[in-house]
């Protein structure tokens, strides 16, 4: 094999890639999470599905070409699900993060425009806070 990426995996960019690993190039597991229990494993055909659900859920709700939408929450399967479907339909995805006081999610979602967010059920009632102006905008996807 060359040191041509395209030649090794049979994709040249990442937006081929997962659709690729869900068509049987890649046969291992994508990730897997756990919740107080053993570990769920995903296959990239299960979480490409996903990715597409997510995706045309979004394109039906009426959210146009370009659109910015927000994921809040903290690390997890659905993050990711979330990221690859504003990927798949051309959204830009914009992580929010309250790391840096509890003003920084509204200065976030203003000053990215944000459209939609994807948001982590213990990270509501920031968004439900009436300082946070910009709700009132939101979509709920």
């Amino acid at each position: 094999m060359g040191n041509n990426k395209k030649e090794q995996f049979g994709v040249s960019d990442l937006d081929a890639s997962l659709p690729a690993a869900a068509a049987g190039t890649f046969t291992s597991s994508l990730f897997s999470h756990s919740y107080w229990g053993p570990y769920l494993w995903k296959t990239y055909k299960t979480v490409y599905e996903e990715v597409l659900n997510v995706a045309s859920a979004l394109r039906a709700s009426g959210i146009g070409h370009g659109c910015k939408v927000g994921i809040y929450g903290a690390n997890c399967p659905q993050w990711i699900v979330a990221m690859e479907a504003c990927n798949a339909q051309s959204y830009i995805s914009v992580p929010l993060y309250d790391t840096l006081g509890p003003g920084a999610v509204n200065f976030i979602l203003d000053h990215a425009e944000v459209d939609v967010v994807f948001v982590q059920d213990k990270k509501v009632k920031e968004l439900l806070n009436p300082e946070c102006i910009h709700t009132q905008r939101l979509k709920c996807a």
